[in-house]
């Protein structure tokens, strides 16, 4: 999926995005709400230091049975350093209450990866999914 970063919520498209595909492969919904959140900070954060050549972020997601696994990738700089911190100059600013998007990523995925690509800087989340067992249930429910 690719979204311009000058669309006004385009972080929300990749959220409803998210919550489609866990709805049409019935994936435990708390598990896609915390994925959801970590998208939005990262589509913030490519929106926000990612303006390059092309002013896009370039989302890929891939699931399969034991988790989901989302990209999102932008222009901009390596915004994480290997060692935990963030790079200085780089999506973090010491005053307004910013520089949490990180955190709130880490908080809510499994693994997270930062990864130099040849168009800038790629962030891949990973979330563990299981089926909701709601929906199991309903289904046996239809079939009695």
């Amino acid at each position: 999926m690719t979204l311009p970063c000058r669309w006004p919520g385009a972080e929300l498209i990749v959220a409803q995005s998210l919550e489609q595909i866990g709805k049409n492969l019935s994936i435990n919904q708390d598990a896609i709400g915390q994925l959801q959140i970590a998208v939005i900070e990262a589509c913030i954060n490519a929106i926000e230091h990612g303006r390059g050549i092309d002013d896009k972020v370039y989302i890929g997601i891939d699931v399969d049975e034991n988790q989901m696994e989302v990209s999102v990738e932008s222009a901009g700089g390596v915004h994480h350093a290997g060692n935990g911190r963030t790079v200085p100059g780089f999506g973090r600013r010491e005053s307004g209450g910013r520089g949490w998007g990180i955190k709130l990523i880490k908080r809510f995925v499994d693994q997270v990866r930062f990864e130099k690509t040849a168009n800038g800087t790629k962030i891949v989340l990973v979330k563990k999914i299981e089926k909701s067992a709601d929906v199991q249930k309903e289904d046996t429910a239809n079939r009695e």
